[in-house]
């Protein structure tokens, strides 16, 4: 059985600033099994949304280097494989304003 959840658009400073994210920290309370992690950009709202980040996200993972621009910016957690447990805790993420290119 398929699971996610998605939250909804994140921006910073009331969206009239670009963010830049460069890496993120899960936090899984007893994970068991794969955990894909996504993060959407887009640049104004109603656009449609751009995959900046899709990762497989194990026990043993401690960081997710990546590298992704949006004024907003939305994350889904989802798991599908066959006795997966999970609950997820505080997520960390290293963004910061940015100009746009």
């Amino acid at each position: 059985m398929t699971a996610y959840i998605t939250s909804g658009d994140i921006d910073i400073v009331d969206g009239d600033n670009n963010m830049f994210i460069k890496r993120y920290i899960p936090d899984f309370k007893s994970q068991e099994g794969e955990v894909e992690m996504s993060f959407f950009v887009r640049q104004y709202p109603g656009q449609a949304q751009t995959t900046a980040s899709l990762t497989t996200v194990y026990s043993t993972t401690t960081k997710i280097d990546m590298r992704a621009r949006g004024r907003q910016v939305a994350i889904k957690v989802l798991s599908n494989d066959l006795d997966a447990n999970w609950r997820y805790g505080t997520l960390r993420v290293d963004a910061q304003p940015d100009g746009r290119r």
